[in-house]
């Protein structure tokens, strides 16, 4: 779809929760190679690695209370003062409890 979109794509983020799927963290690498565009990875505020997260929030923060998790996972790093490139931004998430009717 990038390429389709623009011969010029834009920079593009990644938001790193810390506990994506290998094939996630795989696919935003094969991006930036094939199409030779920075991918900015942002992190939760104060860690690096889940092992980190997981010692300052507790494990499996998601199950205890997952809008604190969502907070601190996908959100918190704003409030570092991060300045994002100039992008466009697509969300992609379906969630079972989310999803629509659809009967």
């Amino acid at each position: 779809m990038l390429s389709k979109l623009t011969p010029n794509p834009p920079s593009l983020i990644f938001i790193d929760t810390l506990y994506h799927f290998q094939e996630t963290l795989d696919l935003k690498d094969d991006v930036e190679r094939r199409y030779n565009v920075p991918v900015h990875v942002y992190r939760p505020s104060g860690a690096n690695t889940s092992e980190e997260f997981e010692a300052l929030y507790g494990k499996r923060l998601w199950e205890t209370n997952d809008a604190v998790y969502d907070y601190w996972a996908k959100v918190s790093f704003l409030a570092s003062g991060v300045s994002f490139p100039t992008v466009t931004v697509t969300v992609t998430k379906c969630s079972v409890t989310h999803a629509p009717n659809m009967s």
